[in-house]
């Protein structure tokens, strides 16, 4: 309730993106909208709060976040906490070591280790998952939560993410087949028909995407509905190549689909087995590596240069994040891949700095408050604007009548 309305007024949505903010009323029950008068002020309010968030355009603070003395680091995912997991060089590039950021500060989960670990992914409990030298032969699946390093057993083709209640996916064995570890327990996930399957990610329902084999020998995006349910074949945009790489608390999935037979290939967002095209940013090809339970989607896309840089697919906005920075924190840096976001929209990625001879480092990039000064000022005006008018109408009609 406002002061001058004599009813409620109902919003039925409001929209609030770092671009846009939308508001769509379903009802509008006061006298002071009797007249076309009103209505124009009220469109004046949305226009005014839509300018006033368009015309921010440096929407994200940028953070380096280094490496662990070497030339490259490599991210993997950010949680609910915005604490962030990877992989980095050490001094001299002699080793690639699983990393963990918490802002700035490195830690180095593996420092003993004279070959290569990584980190795949962190849940909300800080509980990462990831891969380290097998204490007999090759790579096995890896639990680090604080300083304790636990070694879940297996010879591992490859590792994917974790839920909050800890279970873990990838794939295991020679052939590599998706494999899901709740505690050291394995079980194995199958494949729709081919040799191999990878499971890439799983969210706390145990619903698991990853890809498949098929008997036709494609690769095509899957989804386990948990451990005793037969793959689904998320299918493609209309080729033979899909690849699923994440999935919300919601069931749906992101990840990359072919138009025409292999190429090209374009981001796509699953709801259900329904392929969405997510597009471009101008260029051939595009992938989508995470969303959020927002249904934030991050990626890579082309331009029409052919140049590929971090991409943010939010509702029906395809966004360059290169063109939504603080340009006092970015400089010289360009932002080639998004590969994480939470929930609180931090996106975490790859960036490439020429000038200082950079390849690749992990960055973040943190929301910046949208400023409503000058939104909120404006929709006071016109709700004085809104009494006022009342007031002169009701006066109007005392001395008419």
């Amino acid at each position: 309730p406002l002061a001058g309305f004599n009813r409620l007024v109902v919003l039925s949505k409001i929209n609030i993106d770092y671009r846009n903010i939308t508001l769509v009323g379903i009802g509008m029950k006061s006298n002071c909208f009797g007249n076309i008068q009103h209505l124009c002020l009220v469109i004046l309010v949305g226009v005014g709060f839509a300018i006033s968030a368009k015309s921010y355009g440096a929407a994200y603070t940028f953070t380096d976040l280094g490496t662990l003395g070497g030339s490259n680091s490599y991210v993997a995912a950010i949680n609910s906490s915005g604490h962030i997991v990877g992989y980095s060089f050490t001094d001299g590039d002699f080793a690639l070591h699983a990393t963990l950021w918490k802002g700035t500060k490195k830690t180095d989960l593996d420092p003993l280790g004279k070959s290569t670990s990584m980190a795949t992914d962190i849940n909300n409990n800080g509980q990462v998952v990831g891969s380290s030298p097998s204490a007999t032969y090759g790579q096995s699946v890896t639990l680090w939560h604080g300083s304790l390093k636990t070694d879940l057993g297996g010879v591992l083709t490859s590792i994917g993410g974790i839920n909050n209640k800890g279970q873990v996916v990838g794939a295991y064995g020679e052939l590599g087949v998706a494999t899901l570890w709740d505690g050291t327990e394995r079980f194995n996930l199958g494949t729709l028909g081919g040799s191999g399957s990878f499971a890439g990610d799983i969210n706390d329902s145990g619903q698991v995407t990853g890809f498949s084999y098929t008997t036709a020998n494609e690769v095509h995006a899957t989804l386990w509905n948990g451990i005793a349910s037969p793959p689904t074949d998320l299918g493609t945009l209309g080729g033979k190549y899909s690849y699923a790489n994440a999935i919300n608390s919601l069931g749906q999935v992101v990840g990359v689909s072919s138009v025409n037979d292999y190429y090209p290939q374009h981001a796509t967002l699953w709801n259900g087995t329904k392929p969405t095209d997510l597009g471009s940013l101008g260029g051939d090809s595009s992938k989508a590596y995470d969303i959020n339970n927002i249904g934030q989607v991050v990626g890579t896309s082309q331009t029409v240069d052919g140049v590929y840089h971090a991409t943010l697919w939010s509702g029906a906005d395809t966004v360059d994040l290169n063109t939504v920075l603080d340009s006092t924190t970015v400089g010289d840096w360009v932002l080639n891949s998004a590969i994480s976001i939470n929930n609180n929209g931090w996106i975490v990625g790859q960036a490439s700095n020429n000038p200082l001879g950079i390849q690749s480092h992990a960055f973040l990039l943190i929301p910046k408050a949208v400023p409503v000064p000058a939104a909120f000022w404006l929709f006071c005006s016109a709700m004085l604007s809104l009494f006022g008018v009342n007031r002169y109408q009701k006066l109007e009609g005392v001395h008419n009548y």
